[in-house]
C-alpha cells in the first residue's frame, strides 16, 4: 500500500517536509519502534489467555492486581524479543513465536511479578494475590517496621543497608512457621501472614503453636509471633553492635484476621498497632515526646 504525502506525514507525526527529509535509518527506527509497540499493545491483549492457558492444570490467576502484573512483565518481555528479532511483516505469526518463549519462562516472570527482587520475599502484588487464595485460613497479619533505618544509610551506606533488609527477612523466616508468609511492602515496611494449615489438614511437624494440647487463638499466635520475632533480632543485634549504636529496632503491630472486613482496613489496623507499640518502646527507653 503507498501512501499519500500527507499519509506519511501523520503516520510519522511530521510535516510533509520533514518527512521526506528522514534518512533511511530514521524510518526504520521509527518503524521498529511503532513495531514495538503494536507488539506490546498485542501481547497485553493475549497475556491473560495465554497464562490460563499455560496454568490450565495448576495455578490459576484470578487476582486482578497479579494478572495486571504479570501481563506488564510479558508485555515488556514482548517488546524486548520484538526490537532483538527486528521487523517482521505478520505480528500475528511472530506472536505465536514469543508465545512459546513466555510460557517456557512462565515461572520466572510471575516470581519477577510477585517477588521484592531485593529479599525474596513478596511484593505487594504478590501480598494481595497470596491474602486472596488463603483467605480461609488466616488467623493473623503483623505489620512490621524498622526503626531507624534510614540511619543506617546515612551512616553505612545504601549498600549496608541492602544487606540489613535481606537480614531482617531472613530474621522473619526464622521466627515465623514455615506455612506464614512474609512481604516487603515499602522500602523498610514488611507485612507477615500467619495462617492455619491445620485447617487444611497438615501442618509442618513442630510447627504448630499449642499450649497443653489446646490451640491457642489468633491473637495469642500473633503475640507469640511477635515474641519469636523480638528474640531473634536481639540475637542478630547481639552480632552487630554498631546498629544497636543508632536505635535500629523493630515495632511489631497485629491485627486478628476478620471475614467480611477488608484487606485495607485489617493491614490499616495492623499499622496502627504498630505505632501504639513504637510510642511504648520510646516510653519505655525515656524517648518518648
Amino acid at each position: 500500500m503507498i501512501l499519500s504525502p500527507e499519509q506519511r506525514a501523520e503516520r510519522f507525526g511530521k510535516s510533509p517536509a520533514e518527512v521526506e527529509s528522514m534518512s533511511k535509518e530514521e524510518i526504520d527506527e521509527f518503524n521498529q519502534e511503532k513495531g514495538a509497540e503494536r507488539m506490546k499493545k498485542l501481547a497485553v491483549k493475549h497475556a491473560v489467555a495465554f497464562l490460563e492457558e499455560a496454568f490450565e492444570e495448576g495455578l490459576v490467576l484470578d487476582n486482578q492486581g497479579l494478572r495486571d502484573a504479570v501481563t506488564l512483565v510479558m508485555a515488556n518481555l514482548a517488546e524486548t524479543l520484538y526490537k532483538k528479532e527486528g521487523n517482521v511483516s505478520d505480528l500475528e505469526s511472530y506472536a505465536f513465536t514469543v508465545h512459546p518463549f513466555l510460557k517456557e519462562h512462565i515461572e520466572q516472570v510471575i516470581n519477577l511479578a510477585t517477588h521484592d527482587m531485593l529479599t525474596g520475599a513478596l511484593n505487594k502484588f504478590g501480598l494481595e494475590w497470596y491474602i486472596s487464595e488463603e483467605l480461609d485460613n488466616i488467623e493473623a497479619g503483623l505489620s512490621i517496621d524498622l526503626k531507624d533505618f534510614k540511619k543506617i544509610n546515612d551512616r553505612f551506606g545504601h549498600q549496608r543497608g541492602d544487606e540489613v533488609l535481606r537480614d531482617v527477612a531472613k530474621i522473619l523466616e526464622r521466627a515465623l512457621r514455615d506455612h506464614d508468609k512474609i512481604a516487603r511492602i515499602g522500602g523498610d515496611e514488611f507485612f507477615a501472614v500467619l495462617s492455619d494449615k491445620s485447617k487444611g489438614g497438615k501442618t509442618e511437624e513442630g510447627q504448630t503453636i499449642r499450649l497443653q494440647d489446646k490451640k491457642l487463638d489468633a491473637a495469642e499466635i500473633a503475640d507469640i509471633a511477635a515474641e519469636r520475632i523480638a528474640s531473634e533480632l536481639q540475637v542478630y543485634l547481639d552480632k552487630n553492635p554498631n546498629l544497636v549504636d543508632i536505635g535500629f529496632d523493630i515495632s511489631v503491630g497485629s491485627v486478628v484476621w476478620r471475614h467480611g472486613v477488608s484487606t485495607e482496613v485489617l493491614m490499616d489496623e495492623a499499622d496502627k498497632d504498630m505505632y501504639a507499640h513504637k510510642k511504648r518502646q520510646r516510653a519505655k527507653n525515656g524517648q518518648y515526646r
